[in-house]
């Protein structure tokens, strides 16, 4: 049956044919794919957090009104993502790629001038509104941002090359991971570096061009739903070399939709196990300099765990992405649940000297499991006709979860002597996880049994 193509600018024949490319087109998919995922870093906390100072001594107001903002519009951005990822299955990824572009550069032009408009707002009223207003602002770039580069960008991009590889995706997804992850590494440096050179306004303005402008044509350039609308198949045709055991954690039998997605284990297993990492790793590195000071750490050594994490996330990203391609997908989650433990454990570990190569391990471990495992996990388990419907709630549970990890470490450190409480939290969830992640099966293999066709 011939799909029917959308129409005008969005047609995937303009303004060219992939089917016409000398190489396989989907590898030009993961590279877009990949730019996108890294533009979304100035949504992402790590791309904010360089510049909440800049955002409080402009505005005049207390880091707990900053903290507040921050909270509330991620939670709300949180809140919308699930039901636009639907709409991405309705519409298309390619759309609303697009539509993220534009988006995201309008949240950076916001912000940029969120203290000027803030002021003007509130010379017209009553000066006992000033805060409410600046609270305001502030809150409504914070969610923009949020929305459009966590969430929209980021799903747009992953998904899309979810959909064009079927035996490689788990090795497709560990390269783009890995692409991410460097790109993610060196942004607070590279950030800084542009407000000191330029000023925080500038650099907001000069995201929004390359983030925004440049992306949302790159990714009408670039950008395709998937394969069969152009004329292509999945990995480019190629099947595994013959005599080669096929994997059947790659076979899917049946699509799932969405309500039926939500009834199964997998699903939830590997939703909370995927949120609690936002959960947890956004709380450490939203109060990481403090959580140091707490813990008898020095900061050198708390920040310069780092690199070494990335380093052997690289490694880790390859061998996952390979074992998922060749078994079952739950042990790369085993070893993503391991990572995610052994952070809080590293921490717990504190002043001990080894607890740095314990956190150290525990940061490789856990990302560079992450980008195989959530960018295969939704369409190997459910099918790609309602993968934005299923993604997007997990996107959406990942984003509240982020916005809930700094709360949760500052109520520790307020009211319970310090972070080690949080900590232990995070110890305890993470050895469940590891337990529940043994037996985070494959709905499709449950069906290949009933055919008689499992081995």
């Amino acid at each position: 049956m011939k799909l029917a193509l959308p129409p005008g600018i969005f047609n995937p024949n303009r303004p060219f044919q992939p089917s016409r490319s000398r190489i396989f087109y989907g590898w030009i998919i993961a590279f877009a794919g990949t730019v996108g995922i890294i533009c979304s870093i100035p949504g992402q906390t790590m791309g904010v957090s360089v510049f909440t100072d800049r955002l409080i001594d402009s505005l005049e107001v207390k880091r707990t009104w900053i903290s507040f903002a921050y909270l509330v519009g991620t939670i709300i951005s949180g809140f919308l993502v699930s039901p636009m990822g639907r709409w991405l299955d309705r519409h298309g990824l390619r759309h609303g790629a697009v539509i993220s572009g534009f988006g995201i550069g309008a949240a950076l032009i916001f912000l940029s001038q969120v203290d000027r408009i803030a002021a003007g707002i509130s010379s017209i009223f009553p000066t006992t509104w000033e805060l409410g207003f600046k609270v305001l602002a502030v809150t409504i770039g914070f969610f923009l941002l949020r929305f459009f580069g966590q969430g929209l960008m980021t799903l747009a991009s992953r998904n899309m090359i979810a959909k064009w590889f079927d035996e490689f995706r788990g090795r497709v997804t560990a390269i783009s991971g890995i692409a991410a992850s460097f790109a993610f590494s060196v942004t607070p440096l590279f950030f800084d570096w542009l407000i000191v050179g330029i000023g925080w306004r500038m650099t907001w303005l000069s995201l929004a061009l390359f983030c925004g402008l440049f992306f949302a044509l790159f990714a009408w350039l670039f950008f395709r739903d998937n394969p069969e609308e152009c004329g292509l198949l999945m990995d480019g045709g190629v099947k595994p070399k013959e005599g080669r055991r096929i994997n059947q954690d790659n076979r899917v039998v049946r699509q799932f939709t969405k309500s039926e997605a939500i009834r199964t284990y997998g699903f939830w297993i590997y939703n909370l196990a995927l949120s609690f990492q936002g959960f947890f790793i956004t709380g450490y590195t939203f109060h990481i300099l403090s959580i140091a000071d707490d813990l008898d750490l020095t900061r050198e050594a708390v920040l310069g765990a780092f690199f070494p994490g990335a380093v052997l996330a690289i490694f880790i990203s390859l061998l996952v992405g390979w074992l998922i391609d060749r078994t079952r997908l739950k042990y790369g989650l085993v070893v993503f649940c391991v990572g995610v433990t052994l952070i809080p454990v590293g921490l717990l570990l504190a002043p001990h000297s080894y607890s740095i190569w314990v956190l150290i391990a525990g940061l490789g471990l856990a990302g560079g499991s992450f980008a195989p495992v959530i960018g295969t996990v939704w369409a190997r388990f459910f099918g790609r006709r309602e993968l934005g419907a299923i993604s997007g709630l997990n996107m959406s549970s990942l984003v509240i979860g982020s916005a809930l990890g700094p709360i949760v470490f500052s109520l520790s450190y307020d009211h319970l002597g310090g972070y080690r409480p949080a900590i232990v939290l995070g110890v305890v969830c993470g050895v469940l996880l590891i337990f529940g992640s043994l037996f985070a099966g494959n709905p499709q293999r449950k069906l290949q049994i009933e055919e008689g066709n499992d081995v």
